[in-house]
């Protein structure tokens, strides 16, 4: 499975990264997780939903696993 989002980072905490490797531990899967762009969202920091966040990095996750 293939994720390009947007992640919120909070306090300097990516909590969309950490719940990602989480969930690929939880399932026995891989996970390769990258920052695109540091704060291509900047404009969104405008809006009371995103108050405390630091910034929104655009991110991909690739999670994968091993052929049987």
């Amino acid at each position: 499975m293939i994720l390009y989002t947007g992640s919120a980072v909070v306090r300097s905490e990516d909590r969309l990264g950490a719940a990602l490797a989480w969930l690929a531990q939880e399932q026995a899967v891989s996970l390769a997780y990258r920052e695109l762009d540091p704060d291509v969202f900047g404009e969104e920091l405008e809006r009371p939903a995103y108050a405390e966040a630091d910034r929104i990095a655009v991110v991909a996750a690739i999670f994968s696993r091993a052929a049987p």
